[in-house]
């Protein structure tokens, strides 16, 4: 027990000793320059052991910081990829409803005459090949449409109506082999039939004297014969004229106004607006109804 006691009144001495001291020390460092020495070496001993800390503080801290930069920026990154891929898809759709509305706007300028109305239609499939030149569009007998209906583009005529049901129709293009449309010539007046040659190949024109004025450049529009078609509607121009010393009927080719592969929207003429039999059908009225027409087209691209 003794000692004990003994061991806590050195403690206790060492305690206050040391305070003791300190304040000494303190005492001296402010109000004299002894002590300024010594803290000068130790500073210079203890310096480098600052500038080891320090130094893998800032390793630690730049590792760190580049780290965070790192994930920052791949972060970054990542969202200007996607605001990129948002932005191109924006674009491309941007592109398409221009695209549509240039067609839109050009369909509706077909070359119409004010009484003569029509039936707006999107071309839903086309089946062009070898074989069979046939477009079917969204507007059926819901609509109106009917079995023999012209169809238009904003160029001119593009074929007729074969099919229809409740929802969908099937057009038959001009192009197309099993098809032959009565046309006229505006510069001549010349009549006669053109028949489809393929939609990757021109009409053809057969059986017309060799001696008829037809040249390459003619323009030809439907000349209002067999009830079918509206006159004065372009359909196709003289591409050339073959004519061979053992045949006595040149072989007339034209190659028609309108790309049958891009038709993307089409207009269906109604009928009930007009009566054919009444329709002026000389070759004159059907000049002059063609030349409307052709001004029509010609300012549209203007």
């Amino acid at each position: 027990m003794k000692n004990l006691f003994r061991k806590i009144n050195i403690l206790r001495i060492k305690f206050f000793f040391s305070i003791f001291i300190s304040f000494i020390i303190i005492y001296f460092d402010l109000y004299s320059n002894r002590f300024s020495k010594i803290r000068c070496i130790l500073d210079t001993i203890i310096s480098p052991i600052y500038f080891l800390i320090n130094a893998q503080y800032e390793s630690y801290d730049n590792f760190l910081n580049i780290f965070l930069n790192k994930t920052n920026l791949y972060e970054t990154n990542k969202k200007l990829n996607k605001k990129i891929l948002e932005i191109s898809s924006e674009q491309l759709l941007f592109n398409q409803y221009k695209e549509e509305n240039i067609r839109l706007r050009n369909l509706l300028r077909a070359p119409l005459r004010k009484e003569e109305k029509k039936i707006f239609a999107r071309v839903i499939f086309r089946n062009i090949d070898f074989y069979t030149n046939q477009i079917i569009i969204d507007k059926g007998t819901n609509e109106g449409i009917y079995i023999g209906q012209s169809v238009i583009d904003n160029k001119g005529i593009i074929g007729q109506v074969i099919a229809s049901n409740k929802f969908t129709s099937r057009v038959l293009l001009v192009c197309d082999f099993a098809h032959a449309i009565p046309l006229q010539s505006l510069r001549s007046d010349i009549r006669f039939i053109a028949f489809g040659n393929g939609c990757d190949n021109d009409l053809k024109i057969e059986y017309l004297k060799d001696n008829l004025d037809i040249k390459v450049g003619d323009v030809l529009v439907t000349s209002g014969l067999g009830g079918t078609f509206p006159e004065g509607y372009p359909v196709a121009t003289i591409s050339s004229v073959d004519i061979k010393e053992n045949n006595p009927y040149p072989v007339i080719y034209a190659h028609p106004t309108s790309d049958f592969r891009k038709l993307r929207y089409i207009l269906l003429l109604c009928n009930d607006n007009y009566d054919i039999q009444s329709l002026p059908s000389n070759p004159e009225s059907v000049r002059r109804v063609g030349k409307d027409r052709l001004m029509q087209i010609k300012q549209e691209i203007n």
